[in-house]
Protein backbone atom coordinates (compact mmCIF):
# COMPACT_ATOMS: atom_id res chain seq x y z
CA UNK A 1 0.00 0.00 0.00
CA UNK A 2 2.99 2.47 0.70
CA UNK A 3 4.27 1.60 -2.39
CA UNK A 4 1.52 2.49 -4.29
CA UNK A 5 -0.10 5.72 -2.69
CA UNK A 6 2.83 7.74 -4.71
CA UNK A 7 1.65 6.19 -8.04
CA UNK A 8 -2.63 6.84 -7.25
CA UNK A 9 -1.11 10.36 -6.35
CA UNK A 10 -0.14 10.95 -9.45
CA UNK A 11 -2.92 9.22 -11.86
CA UNK A 12 -5.00 11.86 -10.21
CA UNK A 13 -3.22 14.66 -10.81
CA UNK A 14 -2.21 13.52 -14.29
CA UNK A 15 -6.72 13.01 -14.64
CA UNK A 16 -6.85 16.53 -13.14
CA UNK A 17 -4.70 17.92 -15.91
CA UNK A 18 -6.42 16.07 -19.10
CA UNK A 19 -9.47 16.98 -17.70
CA UNK A 20 -8.61 20.75 -17.59
CA UNK A 21 -7.51 20.28 -21.45
CA UNK A 22 -10.34 18.51 -22.50
CA UNK A 23 -13.19 21.01 -21.00
CA UNK A 24 -12.17 24.11 -23.18
CA UNK A 25 -11.91 21.68 -26.36
CA UNK A 26 -15.40 20.46 -25.45
CA UNK A 27 -16.92 23.57 -25.33
CA UNK A 28 -15.47 25.06 -28.35
CA UNK A 29 -14.69 22.37 -30.36
CA UNK A 30 -11.18 21.07 -31.83
CA UNK A 31 -8.40 23.35 -31.84
CA UNK A 32 -7.49 25.34 -35.08
CA UNK A 33 -5.98 22.76 -37.65
CA UNK A 34 -8.60 19.92 -36.97
CA UNK A 35 -12.09 19.52 -37.57
CA UNK A 36 -13.19 22.93 -36.38
CA UNK A 37 -16.13 23.84 -37.35
CA UNK A 38 -17.36 27.59 -37.65
CA UNK A 39 -19.92 28.57 -34.61
CA UNK A 40 -22.77 30.00 -35.47
CA UNK A 41 -22.61 33.43 -35.47
CA UNK A 42 -25.51 34.98 -32.58
CA UNK A 43 -25.76 38.30 -34.28
CA UNK A 44 -26.47 37.65 -37.77
CA UNK A 45 -28.51 34.82 -36.70
CA UNK A 46 -30.69 37.24 -34.57
CA UNK A 47 -30.69 39.59 -37.77
CA UNK A 48 -31.73 36.95 -39.77
CA UNK A 49 -34.61 35.60 -37.39
CA UNK A 50 -36.01 39.42 -36.90
CA UNK A 51 -35.77 40.19 -40.38
CA UNK A 52 -38.08 36.76 -41.01
CA UNK A 53 -40.47 37.76 -38.51
CA UNK A 54 -40.76 41.17 -39.86
CA UNK A 55 -41.82 39.81 -43.45
CA UNK A 56 -44.74 38.85 -44.71
CA UNK A 57 -43.43 34.87 -43.73
CA UNK A 58 -43.94 36.54 -39.77
CA UNK A 59 -47.33 38.69 -40.89
CA UNK A 60 -49.37 35.89 -42.04
CA UNK A 61 -52.57 35.38 -40.23
CA UNK A 62 -53.80 31.73 -39.39
CA UNK A 63 -57.32 30.18 -38.52
CA UNK A 64 -57.72 27.89 -35.64
CA UNK A 65 -60.56 25.17 -36.83
CA UNK A 66 -62.40 23.71 -33.59
CA UNK A 67 -64.29 20.77 -34.79
CA UNK A 68 -67.47 18.85 -33.21
CA UNK A 69 -65.50 16.14 -31.73
CA UNK A 70 -63.48 18.55 -29.56
CA UNK A 71 -60.66 18.57 -32.02
CA UNK A 72 -58.76 21.54 -33.42
CA UNK A 73 -56.46 22.34 -36.52
CA UNK A 74 -54.52 25.34 -37.29
CA UNK A 75 -53.40 26.69 -41.08
CA UNK A 76 -53.98 29.53 -43.16
CA UNK A 77 -57.15 30.38 -44.79
CA UNK A 78 -57.80 29.94 -48.30
CA UNK A 79 -61.27 30.12 -48.92
CA UNK A 80 -64.37 29.98 -46.95
CA UNK A 81 -68.06 29.12 -48.46
CA UNK A 82 -70.83 27.87 -47.04
CA UNK A 83 -70.54 24.47 -47.28
CA UNK A 84 -66.88 24.33 -46.56
CA UNK A 85 -63.52 25.87 -45.31
CA UNK A 86 -60.17 25.46 -47.05
CA UNK A 87 -57.10 25.77 -44.74
CA UNK A 88 -53.46 25.02 -46.29
CA UNK A 89 -51.23 23.52 -43.58
CA UNK A 90 -47.81 22.69 -44.12
CA UNK A 91 -48.43 24.08 -47.53
CA UNK A 92 -50.80 21.55 -48.51
CA UNK A 93 -54.54 22.12 -48.98
CA UNK A 94 -57.25 20.52 -47.23
CA UNK A 95 -61.25 21.08 -47.09
CA UNK A 96 -63.17 20.15 -44.14
CA UNK A 97 -66.99 20.75 -44.30
CA UNK A 98 -68.91 23.21 -42.51
CA UNK A 99 -70.93 20.04 -40.66
CA UNK A 100 -67.39 19.12 -39.12
CA UNK A 101 -66.81 22.19 -37.92
CA UNK A 102 -67.83 23.88 -34.81
CA UNK A 103 -66.39 27.47 -35.09
CA UNK A 104 -63.37 29.45 -36.73
CA UNK A 105 -61.09 31.65 -34.83
CA UNK A 106 -58.93 34.44 -36.43
CA UNK A 107 -55.16 34.10 -34.56
CA UNK A 108 -52.96 36.91 -34.15
CA UNK A 109 -49.89 36.56 -36.75
CA UNK A 110 -47.22 34.10 -36.62
CA UNK A 111 -44.63 36.62 -35.30
CA UNK A 112 -46.82 37.71 -32.57
CA UNK A 113 -47.38 34.12 -31.84
CA UNK A 114 -43.94 33.63 -31.74
CA UNK A 115 -43.52 36.38 -28.99
CA UNK A 116 -46.10 35.39 -26.64
CA UNK A 117 -45.31 31.47 -27.17
CA UNK A 118 -41.55 32.24 -26.25
CA UNK A 119 -41.95 34.64 -23.10
CA UNK A 120 -43.85 31.73 -21.40
CA UNK A 121 -40.94 29.35 -21.99
CA UNK A 122 -37.73 29.15 -20.19
CA UNK A 123 -34.40 29.52 -22.10
CA UNK A 124 -33.37 26.06 -20.52
CA UNK A 125 -36.19 23.87 -20.57
CA UNK A 126 -35.31 22.29 -23.97
CA UNK A 127 -38.57 19.61 -24.13
CA UNK A 128 -40.77 23.23 -24.71
CA UNK A 129 -38.24 24.91 -26.98
CA UNK A 130 -38.36 21.72 -29.18
CA UNK A 131 -41.87 22.05 -30.05
CA UNK A 132 -41.78 25.61 -30.30
CA UNK A 133 -39.35 25.03 -32.75
CA UNK A 134 -41.14 22.06 -34.52
CA UNK A 135 -44.27 24.39 -35.01
CA UNK A 136 -41.70 27.56 -36.13
CA UNK A 137 -40.59 24.79 -38.97
CA UNK A 138 -43.86 23.88 -39.85
CA UNK A 139 -44.64 27.69 -40.62
CA UNK A 140 -41.58 27.85 -42.60
CA UNK A 141 -40.07 30.51 -40.12
CA UNK A 142 -36.99 28.45 -40.50
CA UNK A 143 -34.25 31.50 -39.53
CA UNK A 144 -36.23 31.74 -36.23
CA UNK A 145 -36.02 28.20 -35.63
CA UNK A 146 -32.55 28.11 -36.80
CA UNK A 147 -31.67 30.94 -34.18
CA UNK A 148 -33.98 29.32 -31.18
CA UNK A 149 -32.10 26.31 -31.32
CA UNK A 150 -28.82 28.27 -31.15
CA UNK A 151 -29.41 30.07 -28.07
CA UNK A 152 -30.82 26.59 -26.56
CA UNK A 153 -27.08 25.13 -27.54
CA UNK A 154 -25.82 28.08 -25.24
CA UNK A 155 -27.71 27.06 -22.56
CA UNK A 156 -27.10 22.93 -23.43
CA UNK A 157 -23.93 23.15 -24.27
CA UNK A 158 -23.07 19.25 -23.77
CA UNK A 159 -26.81 17.90 -24.37
CA UNK A 160 -26.56 15.77 -27.87
CA UNK A 161 -30.11 16.49 -28.75
CA UNK A 162 -29.48 20.27 -28.97
CA UNK A 163 -26.07 19.18 -31.12
CA UNK A 164 -28.03 17.62 -33.68
CA UNK A 165 -30.88 20.13 -33.67
CA UNK A 166 -28.59 22.94 -34.62
CA UNK A 167 -27.72 21.25 -37.38
CA UNK A 168 -30.99 20.26 -38.78
CA UNK A 169 -31.84 23.40 -38.58
CA UNK A 170 -29.22 25.07 -40.13
CA UNK A 171 -29.66 22.66 -42.79
CA UNK A 172 -33.29 23.98 -43.38
CA UNK A 173 -32.17 27.75 -43.36
CA UNK A 174 -29.67 26.80 -45.68
CA UNK A 175 -32.09 25.41 -48.45
CA UNK A 176 -34.41 28.02 -47.87
CA UNK A 177 -32.17 30.82 -49.06
CA UNK A 178 -31.16 28.09 -51.86
CA UNK A 179 -34.44 28.21 -52.42
CA UNK A 180 -34.90 31.73 -53.16
CA UNK A 181 -37.57 32.40 -50.69
CA UNK A 182 -35.30 33.99 -48.31
CA UNK A 183 -35.40 37.05 -50.04
CA UNK A 184 -38.49 39.13 -50.91
CA UNK A 185 -39.00 40.54 -54.46
CA UNK A 186 -42.12 42.49 -55.24
CA UNK A 187 -43.86 40.58 -58.70
CA UNK A 188 -44.58 42.26 -62.14
CA UNK A 189 -48.07 42.89 -62.35
CA UNK A 190 -48.27 40.37 -64.89
CA UNK A 191 -46.94 37.89 -62.54
CA UNK A 192 -49.75 39.05 -59.64
CA UNK A 193 -52.42 36.27 -58.88
CA UNK A 194 -56.20 37.60 -60.36
CA UNK A 195 -58.09 38.43 -57.58
CA UNK A 196 -61.18 35.92 -56.85
CA UNK A 197 -64.59 36.88 -55.84
CA UNK A 198 -65.55 36.81 -52.61
CA UNK A 199 -67.70 33.96 -50.86
CA UNK A 200 -70.15 36.49 -50.57
CA UNK A 201 -70.27 37.85 -54.09
CA UNK A 202 -70.39 34.03 -55.07
CA UNK A 203 -73.25 33.85 -53.00
CA UNK A 204 -74.85 36.48 -54.81
CA UNK A 205 -74.56 35.18 -58.09
CA UNK A 206 -75.82 31.75 -57.06
CA UNK A 207 -79.17 34.03 -56.09
CA UNK A 208 -79.16 35.31 -59.10
CA UNK A 209 -78.99 32.32 -61.25
CA UNK A 210 -81.28 30.26 -59.30
CA UNK A 211 -84.27 28.56 -61.53
CA UNK A 212 -87.10 28.02 -59.10
CA UNK A 213 -87.75 25.22 -61.83
CA UNK A 214 -85.08 23.29 -60.67
CA UNK A 215 -83.98 25.01 -57.50
CA UNK A 216 -80.78 24.52 -55.21
CA UNK A 217 -81.16 24.40 -51.48
CA UNK A 218 -81.92 28.00 -49.80
CA UNK A 219 -81.51 28.78 -46.32
CA UNK A 220 -82.74 32.17 -44.81
CA UNK A 221 -82.36 33.76 -40.98
CA UNK A 222 -85.96 33.99 -39.18
CA UNK A 223 -84.87 37.85 -38.35
CA UNK A 224 -83.87 38.27 -42.30
CA UNK A 225 -87.16 36.65 -43.59
CA UNK A 226 -89.28 39.23 -40.88
CA UNK A 227 -87.18 42.17 -41.80
CA UNK A 228 -87.91 41.59 -45.39
CA UNK A 229 -91.79 40.82 -45.09
CA UNK A 230 -92.07 43.60 -43.11
CA UNK A 231 -90.22 46.02 -45.01
CA UNK A 232 -92.98 45.11 -47.77
CA UNK A 233 -96.18 44.92 -45.89
CA UNK A 234 -98.09 47.39 -47.73
CA UNK A 235 -97.83 45.03 -50.96
CA UNK A 236 -100.62 43.01 -51.51
CA UNK A 237 -98.42 40.08 -52.43
CA UNK A 238 -97.59 39.79 -48.75
CA UNK A 239 -99.76 38.84 -46.19
CA UNK A 240 -100.87 41.40 -44.33
CA UNK A 241 -101.69 39.71 -40.73
CA UNK A 242 -98.39 38.44 -38.61
CA UNK A 243 -100.19 35.05 -38.52
CA UNK A 244 -99.72 34.73 -42.49
CA UNK A 245 -96.44 36.25 -42.21
CA UNK A 246 -95.26 33.94 -39.53
CA UNK A 247 -96.78 30.55 -41.42
CA UNK A 248 -94.58 32.08 -44.70
CA UNK A 249 -91.71 31.80 -42.84
CA UNK A 250 -92.72 28.55 -41.61
CA UNK A 251 -92.81 27.21 -44.55
CA UNK A 252 -90.83 26.55 -47.59
CA UNK A 253 -87.80 29.13 -47.55
CA UNK A 254 -88.24 28.66 -51.83
CA UNK A 255 -91.59 30.69 -51.32
CA UNK A 256 -89.67 33.58 -49.65
CA UNK A 257 -87.39 33.62 -52.26
CA UNK A 258 -89.72 33.46 -55.29
CA UNK A 259 -91.75 36.62 -53.26
CA UNK A 260 -88.26 38.36 -53.23
CA UNK A 261 -88.06 37.72 -57.00
CA UNK A 262 -91.54 38.98 -57.92
CA UNK A 263 -91.21 42.10 -55.84
CA UNK A 264 -87.19 42.66 -56.87
CA UNK A 265 -86.40 42.98 -53.66
CA UNK A 266 -82.53 43.00 -54.59
CA UNK A 267 -81.44 44.62 -51.44
CA UNK A 268 -82.46 41.24 -49.20
CA UNK A 269 -80.92 39.46 -51.96
CA UNK A 270 -77.91 38.75 -49.94
CA UNK A 271 -79.92 37.46 -46.66
CA UNK A 272 -80.60 34.17 -48.63
CA UNK A 273 -77.76 31.75 -48.63
CA UNK A 274 -77.59 29.46 -51.18
CA UNK A 275 -76.58 25.75 -50.53
CA UNK A 276 -75.88 24.45 -53.81
CA UNK A 277 -74.70 25.88 -57.48
CA UNK A 278 -77.95 26.86 -59.19
CA UNK A 279 -77.73 24.48 -62.51
CA UNK A 280 -76.22 26.89 -64.81
CA UNK A 281 -73.32 27.05 -62.42
CA UNK A 282 -73.13 23.16 -62.25
CA UNK A 283 -73.23 22.93 -66.01
CA UNK A 284 -70.01 25.20 -66.30
CA UNK A 285 -68.32 23.63 -63.45
CA UNK A 286 -68.61 20.09 -64.91
CA UNK A 287 -68.51 20.96 -68.98
CA UNK A 288 -66.71 24.18 -69.45
CA UNK A 289 -63.97 24.71 -66.48
CA UNK A 290 -62.41 21.70 -67.42
CA UNK A 291 -60.97 22.52 -71.05
CA UNK A 292 -60.95 26.28 -69.90
CA UNK A 293 -58.65 25.94 -67.34
CA UNK A 294 -56.32 23.51 -69.31
CA UNK A 295 -56.57 24.79 -72.55
CA UNK A 296 -56.99 29.01 -71.88
CA UNK A 297 -55.77 29.58 -68.96
CA UNK A 298 -52.75 28.60 -68.58
CA UNK A 299 -49.49 30.72 -67.98
CA UNK A 300 -48.41 31.53 -71.50
CA UNK A 301 -52.13 32.32 -72.68
CA UNK A 302 -55.14 33.82 -70.82
CA UNK A 303 -53.62 33.09 -67.29
CA UNK A 304 -50.30 34.71 -67.38
CA UNK A 305 -48.50 37.43 -68.45
CA UNK A 306 -49.78 36.58 -72.06
CA UNK A 307 -53.50 37.30 -71.34
CA UNK A 308 -53.74 39.85 -73.16
CA UNK A 309 -57.13 41.91 -72.18
CA UNK A 310 -58.87 38.86 -71.35
CA UNK A 311 -57.52 37.21 -68.25
CA UNK A 312 -58.79 33.89 -66.28
CA UNK A 313 -58.18 32.58 -63.16
CA UNK A 314 -55.89 29.20 -62.88
CA UNK A 315 -54.47 28.33 -59.96
CA UNK A 316 -57.21 26.33 -58.06
CA UNK A 317 -58.98 24.32 -61.05
CA UNK A 318 -61.77 22.72 -58.84
CA UNK A 319 -62.05 26.21 -56.79
CA UNK A 320 -65.30 27.07 -56.04
CA UNK A 321 -64.12 31.02 -55.88
CA UNK A 322 -62.07 30.39 -59.46
CA UNK A 323 -65.33 28.97 -60.89
CA UNK A 324 -67.02 31.55 -60.14
CA UNK A 325 -64.68 34.41 -61.25
CA UNK A 326 -64.29 32.55 -64.74
CA UNK A 327 -68.02 32.60 -65.07
CA UNK A 328 -68.08 36.43 -63.82
CA UNK A 329 -65.47 37.27 -66.74
CA UNK A 330 -66.84 34.97 -69.39
CA UNK A 331 -69.84 36.30 -69.47
CA UNK A 332 -69.07 39.86 -69.59
CA UNK A 333 -66.12 39.75 -72.17
CA UNK A 334 -65.92 41.29 -75.47
CA UNK A 335 -63.57 40.99 -78.18
CA UNK A 336 -61.53 44.07 -79.48
CA UNK A 337 -64.62 45.28 -81.74
CA UNK A 338 -66.92 45.16 -78.91
CA UNK A 339 -68.49 42.10 -79.94
CA UNK A 340 -69.96 39.64 -76.81
CA UNK A 341 -67.74 36.36 -76.21
CA UNK A 342 -70.34 34.45 -75.84
CA UNK A 343 -73.56 35.00 -78.32
CA UNK A 344 -76.68 34.45 -76.28
CA UNK A 345 -78.88 34.33 -79.57
CA UNK A 346 -77.01 31.96 -81.58
CA UNK A 347 -74.57 30.30 -79.09
CA UNK A 348 -72.99 28.14 -81.92
CA UNK A 349 -71.64 31.78 -83.21
CA UNK A 350 -70.21 32.39 -79.82
CA UNK A 351 -66.41 33.79 -80.45
CA UNK A 352 -65.81 31.34 -77.37
CA UNK A 353 -66.50 28.38 -79.07
CA UNK A 354 -64.52 29.31 -82.58
CA UNK A 355 -61.75 30.73 -80.77
CA UNK A 356 -60.97 27.19 -79.56
CA UNK A 357 -61.02 25.75 -82.95
CA UNK A 358 -58.17 25.25 -85.62
CA UNK A 359 -57.65 28.37 -87.33
CA UNK A 360 -58.72 26.99 -90.55
CA UNK A 361 -62.29 27.30 -90.83
CA UNK A 362 -63.13 29.23 -87.39
CA UNK A 363 -65.08 32.40 -87.73
CA UNK A 364 -62.70 33.97 -84.65
CA UNK A 365 -59.34 32.19 -85.61
CA UNK A 366 -57.35 32.49 -82.50
CA UNK A 367 -54.30 35.01 -82.51
CA UNK A 368 -50.52 33.20 -82.84
CA UNK A 369 -49.43 32.76 -79.70
CA UNK A 370 -45.35 32.18 -80.25
CA UNK A 371 -43.70 30.27 -77.68
CA UNK A 372 -40.67 31.39 -76.04
CA UNK A 373 -38.04 29.74 -78.85
CA UNK A 374 -39.90 31.14 -80.89
CA UNK A 375 -39.79 27.72 -82.79
CA UNK A 376 -43.19 26.94 -82.78
CA UNK A 377 -46.19 28.27 -80.38
CA UNK A 378 -48.05 27.58 -77.08
CA UNK A 379 -51.01 27.27 -78.73
CA UNK A 380 -53.49 24.12 -79.54
CA UNK A 381 -57.39 24.13 -79.75
CA UNK A 382 -59.20 23.29 -77.60
CA UNK A 383 -62.38 21.60 -79.39
CA UNK A 384 -61.32 18.39 -81.85
CA UNK A 385 -64.16 19.59 -84.73
CA UNK A 386 -67.24 21.76 -84.07
CA UNK A 387 -70.06 19.47 -82.88
CA UNK A 388 -67.57 17.62 -80.79
CA UNK A 389 -68.61 16.36 -77.11
CA UNK A 390 -67.07 19.68 -75.79
CA UNK A 391 -68.47 21.82 -78.23
CA UNK A 392 -72.05 20.46 -77.49
CA UNK A 393 -71.75 20.54 -73.70
CA UNK A 394 -70.75 24.17 -74.10
CA UNK A 395 -73.29 25.23 -76.30
CA UNK A 396 -76.15 23.31 -74.19
CA UNK A 397 -74.30 25.42 -71.27
CA UNK A 398 -74.43 28.99 -73.06
CA UNK A 399 -78.18 28.36 -73.70
CA UNK A 400 -78.94 27.68 -70.09
CA UNK A 401 -77.78 31.24 -69.59
CA UNK A 402 -80.38 34.11 -68.40
CA UNK A 403 -81.34 36.88 -71.32
CA UNK A 404 -80.35 39.35 -70.70
CA UNK A 405 -77.83 38.63 -68.02
CA UNK A 406 -78.41 39.80 -64.42
CA UNK A 407 -76.62 42.91 -63.53
CA UNK A 408 -75.38 41.43 -59.84
CA UNK A 409 -74.82 43.80 -57.39
CA UNK A 410 -70.69 43.25 -56.61
CA UNK A 411 -67.83 45.41 -57.86
CA UNK A 412 -65.08 43.36 -59.77
CA UNK A 413 -61.71 44.09 -60.16
CA UNK A 414 -61.68 45.02 -56.55
CA UNK A 415 -60.10 47.88 -55.23
CA UNK A 416 -59.52 46.38 -51.76
CA UNK A 417 -60.47 43.78 -49.76
CA UNK A 418 -60.49 40.07 -49.50
CA UNK A 419 -58.82 38.47 -52.75
CA UNK A 420 -56.64 35.85 -54.22
CA UNK A 421 -53.76 39.04 -55.36
CA UNK A 422 -53.74 42.47 -55.31
CA UNK A 423 -55.00 43.99 -58.60
CA UNK A 424 -56.77 47.33 -59.12
CA UNK A 425 -60.21 48.26 -60.99
CA UNK A 426 -58.85 50.14 -63.64
CA UNK A 427 -58.32 48.39 -67.38
CA UNK A 428 -55.15 46.78 -67.42
CA UNK A 429 -54.28 42.28 -66.58
CA UNK A 430 -56.87 41.89 -64.25
CA UNK A 431 -59.62 43.64 -66.11
CA UNK A 432 -61.89 41.60 -68.39
CA UNK A 433 -63.21 43.07 -71.14
CA UNK A 434 -66.36 44.80 -71.46
CA UNK A 435 -66.26 44.89 -67.69
CA UNK A 436 -65.38 48.30 -65.44
CA UNK A 437 -66.43 49.76 -62.50
CA UNK A 438 -70.15 48.98 -60.63
CA UNK A 439 -70.52 46.21 -63.50
CA UNK A 440 -71.42 46.08 -67.43
CA UNK A 441 -75.10 44.96 -67.25
CA UNK A 442 -78.18 45.44 -69.33
CA UNK A 443 -79.29 48.60 -68.29
CA UNK A 444 -82.92 47.79 -67.39
CA UNK A 445 -84.43 44.70 -65.93
CA UNK A 446 -81.50 41.87 -64.92
CA UNK A 447 -83.10 38.80 -66.41
CA UNK A 448 -85.99 37.49 -64.34
CA UNK A 449 -84.32 39.10 -61.49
Amino acid sequence: MGRAAPLVVGLVAACVMLAGLSIPWMISGPPAGGLRATPDDLDALRAKSDAQLSSTDGRRSTVRLYFKTGRFIDGELVTETIERVTLRIAGVERQFTQRQIDRLVRLPDLATRYRQWRAEISDSDVGHIEQLIQWLVSQELYHVAHYEAVLLRGERPRDPRVATLVRQMRGLAELYDQRGQGVEREPGEAEKPLPLLTAEQVNLIRVFEIDLLDPPRVRIDASDAQEFLLAYRDDPRVPPTPEGRQALMAGDPLDIVRLMFELKAREFYGRVRVLDDPEVMRRFRQDVTGWLVVGCATSRCHGGAEAGRLRLAHRNPRGEAQAYTNFYILTRATLEDGTPLIDLEEPENSPLLHLGLRRNGSRFPHPEVPSETGLSEDWRPVFGRAGDVRWRETTAWIRSLYQPRPAYPIVYPPDSGDRDGPQTADEGPGEPQGVSGELAGSGGEPGPR
